[in-house]
């Protein structure tokens, strides 16, 4: 029943790699099992952005007037909310 440490050792040691290989196999799998879903979400999110844009694009061409009375509210407002007080 005495057993030196290298023996423990010996026998322990071919287990450890095994189940790092193991784990590194189980991430590499769960990683390519993610890319699927995060190209598509990142795709219809590029999607709507370019959607937004080109429609705000489109609003501001349309009113001109009105887009500039909003960005001066807008702009005023900020500036009144982050002036520093005295």
């Amino acid at each position: 029943m005495d057993r030196s440490v290298n023996e423990v050792k010996d026998q322990a040691m071919p287990k450890i790699p095994l189940a790092v290989d193991h784990a590194v196999k189980e991430g590499r799998n769960m990683f390519s099992s993610m890319e699927k879903p995060l190209e598509e979400t990142y795709d219809k999110i590029k999607t709507r952005t370019v959607e937004a844009y080109d429609s705000s694009i489109q609003y501001v061409r349309q009113n001109p007037v009105r887009s500039l009375a909003v960005a001066l509210g807008v702009g005023l407002a900020t500036g009144y909310i982050l002036k520093r007080r005295k």
